[in-house]
């Protein structure tokens, strides 16, 4: 049972390792994991300091002088497709992540 200590499991095969190079991977993937929760942190910094902006551009625009309606009509529409967009990449991740 001791030798299973020092196995590294692919979706296919399992790898027997010495252990310094089974303490090297598994350091390996705490730095993957710390890289990823760094950047996740970030996004979440520039996400909250940059959507009030851009919702404020975006409402502040005067539509009145323009005269194409399509374009006026389409303006409005822009929300609805950002909402559309943010359900599809949330329920592809979920996908990814728990389904396949």
């Amino acid at each position: 049972m001791n030798s299973l200590k020092y196995c590294i499991e692919t979706p296919t095969m399992v790898y027997k390792v010495q252990p310094k190079l089974f303490e090297k991977f598994k350091m390996a993937h705490r730095g993957s994991v710390l890289a990823t929760v760094v950047g996740i942190a970030l996004a979440v910094i520039f996400i909250a300091f940059l959507i009030p902006v851009a919702l404020n551009q975006f409402y502040a625009v005067d539509t009145t002088n323009w005269t194409d309606a399509s374009v006026v009509s389409m303006w409005g529409l822009i929300p609805l497709f950002v909402i559309i967009g943010i359900v599809v990449t949330v329920i592809g991740y979920a996908i990814k992540e728990y389904v396949l």
